[in-house]
């Protein structure tokens, strides 16, 4: 399988603001656990908030993943949102695009993913018995 970066263009609109809600952590902000109708009620004042503070980003087409980014960051620094969280929104507000910037995060190749070979630990019986070598080896 070969992997290319993705192109993606970002905006800020009613209809990519709707994908805000495929995001679980953002859905869930409006369910109470506890059918609490308070912490019902702040999660929507939570979601409208972050959704008011991206509209603060300009309504432009931007091609560029870097460029958009620091565009949430600065709108959503007052949040306390996770860095994953960040990227989902990101995400939803995107669409690929040809003509646009590769993405270029600053993960790069997740070597583990495709370099790392699993080796399973010694039988523990192996283990233990070099435990018991070792010990009687330093009691003498």
């Amino acid at each position: 399988m070969v992997e290319r970066p993705q192109q993606l263009n970002f905006k800020v609109d009613e209809g990519r603001l709707e994908n805000l809600y495929s995001i679980p952590v953002f859905n869930k902000l409006s369910q109470s656990i506890k059918n609490n109708p308070q912490e019902k009620e702040n999660g929507i004042q939570l979601q409208n908030k972050i959704i008011q503070s991206l509209k603060n980003i300009p309504n432009n087409l931007i091609k560029s993943y870097n460029e958009f980014d620091k565009l949430v960051s600065d709108e959503l620094g007052s949040f306390d949102i996770s860095p994953s969280f960040k990227r989902n929104i990101i995400e939803k507000l995107s669409e690929h695009d040809n003509t646009a910037e590769y993405v270029k995060d600053s993960e790069e190749i997740n070597f583990t993913r495709y370099f790392y070979k699993y080796t399973p630990p010694r039988p523990l019986k192996e283990i233990e018995h070099d435990i018991k070598r070792l010990q009687l080896k330093f009691k003498t």
